[in-house]
């Protein structure tokens, strides 16, 4: 038996923010944990493939650059697959061939092979993995969406903690080779979890109406009850039956018969039907998310978790070089990434309860965000030492804490869950390629100048921009909050008009 998607979503057990819901992120966890142990491990693949290869620097970061690029080039594709199939479909596929591109590298002869296998496939279904993984929780969750996409970020990003030293101890005892091996077999981890996550039964186009629209169509009230979910057969049958009674009311009485009783013939077509009714069958026209990417709020997202991304992606990649700039020895450096990591995983943890309980809103997370890069940027372009590199490194894990698990969740409170999968998409396909301006970046100023500091500048100075804009667009929220409506002027104004005649 079929049910209503508002039953569906209410249901205590397996509706949304219901147990059935904590499952479904328990095992998201699990899949986003398994599969991207590669980014955490990056350098330390990026200087096994040097070893191994005695290639050049330029030569062995393809196959990493290649891996990252496509992890947000490939969100359209992966957006458009998840709208024509399934987001279990795609995930169920890319974390199985996740795990076994990596260790499809252990016969790597050559970079060439590396750029195919690790770069582009690995990176391609990893991006797959991510969209669906992603699609699939925000559907689960309404009101606790943003705790749980902390909580998945945050155990996705705990494996910082070991899993670099892990990989470093088998790339040293059984060579890079080996370790691409050993990690692929981790990675295929994922896969398993992966079988347990589906869309929810409401996101299905299959649901039904409770039986109180079923008797609004029966009785000819169809056009008065839009957004019906009722089945072809019913209303085909409906509409026979409304024809007999009329033909039998008309041969009774044919001069009391009205015009407004009158029904338009069958239809043999179920989508007329549906068309007519202006029934919701599940997911929207994928036209109706297209038109989003024009609008403003699109694109304010996109820069802003652009920006949020190239920010950390770099502290990353230049931390070490930025250290040796400042008389901190590669040994000291190491240290340095630990107010980062703390800072990150507590932010993740505590930003999603308080942006659900209300503490703290979404806008204000992202504006605080800018602001805390900002400043370490700063601070590590003004530092002259090992500590205002520490301050630095603290800033940007509040910052990266905030802002990274807020893609999906603000993504979908400006277009609505039924939009996400392209939406993200989008949204990463824009993240890669700014990611693309990083290198050129890293050439001119460093290589060049010397140094990282006009890079780490420019970094600081879009936060600023992006921090008046949020501010700017909080206040504009406010404002129309609080602004009456024109009903409300209208009723205080006759409410008023009739208190002075009464007093006349």
């Amino acid at each position: 038996m079929a049910y209503s998607s508002e039953f569906l979503k209410k249901h205590p057990t397996h509706g949304i923010d219901s147990p059935r819901s904590w499952v479904v992120l328990a095992f998201c966890c699990l899949v986003l944990f398994m599969s991207q142990l590669s980014i955490r491990v990056a350098g330390i693949l990026y200087y096994g493939i040097i070893e191994t290869f005695s290639s050049s620097r330029q030569e062995a970061s393809w196959p990493i650059t290649l891996l990252v690029s496509l992890f947000n080039l490939a969100g359209p594709l992966m957006g458009f697959l998840c709208r024509r199939f399934s987001c279990r479909a795609v995930l169920v596929t890319c974390s199985f061939f996740t795990g076994l591109s990596m260790a499809v590298c252990f016969l790597a002869p050559n970079v060439l092979f590396l750029n195919i296998f690790l770069g582009v496939i690995h990176g391609t279904c990893l991006c797959g993995t991510f969209v669906g993984v992603n699609v699939i929780l925000a559907q689960h969750f309404d009101k606790r969406r943003t705790t749980a996409f902390s909580l998945l970020f945050t155990v996705s990003s705990s494996s910082l903690f070991f899993i670099p030293y892990v990989v470093e101890c088998f790339r040293s005892h059984y060579g890079c080779h080996g370790a691409f091996l050993i990690l692929g077999g981790l990675m295929l981890n994922a896969f398993p979890g992966s079988l347990a996550l589906r869309s929810p039964a409401w996101i299905s186009s299959h649901a039904m109406p409770p039986p109180r629209a079923v008797a609004s169509v029966v009785d000819g009230a169809a056009t008065e009850h839009k957004n019906v979910h009722q089945p072809p057969s019913c209303l085909l049958q409906s509409e026979q039956d409304n024809s007999k009674a009329e033909n039998n009311q008309e041969a009774k009485d044919k001069p009391q018969r009205h015009d407004s009783a009158e029904r338009e013939p069958l239809k043999l077509s179920v989508n007329d039907d549906y068309k007519e009714l202006d029934v919701e069958t599940g997911m929207p026209n994928i036209l109706d998310s297209l038109k989003n990417f024009a609008a403003p709020l699109f694109w304010m997202d996109a820069l802003s978790f652009s920006t949020s991304v190239f920010g950390m992606t770099t502290f990353l990649l230049v931390l070490i070089d930025v250290s040796t700039e400042r008389g901190v020895t590669p040994a000291e450096a190491v240290y340095i990434f630990l107010p980062f990591t703390i800072a990150d995983v507590l932010t993740r943890t505590l930003s999603g309860s308080a942006i659900d309980s209300g503490i703290l809103s979404m806008d204000s997370a992202m504006l605080i965000g800018c602001i805390a890069e900002a400043l370490s940027f700063q601070c590590m372009a003004w530092s002259e030492g090992f500590t205002g590199l520490m301050i630095g490194s603290l800033f940007e894990g509040v910052s990266n804490g905030l802002r990274l698990a807020l893609q999906a969740p603000v993504l979908v409170k400006d277009f609505g869950v039924e939009h996400l999968p392209l939406m993200f998409g989008g949204m990463t396909f824009i993240i890669g390629l700014v990611l693309l301006a990083r290198p050129p970046l890293i050439g001119y100023y460093r290589d060049h100048q010397g140094k990282y500091d006009g890079l780490l500048h420019i970094i600081a100075t879009f936060n600023i921009i992006l921090s008046i804009a949020w501010l700017a667009r909080i206040m504009l929220e406010r404002y129309r909050r609080n602004k009456p409506t024109e009903t409300a002027v209208l009723h205080n104004i006759q409410s008023n008009h009739k208190n002075h005649t009464n007093e006349k």
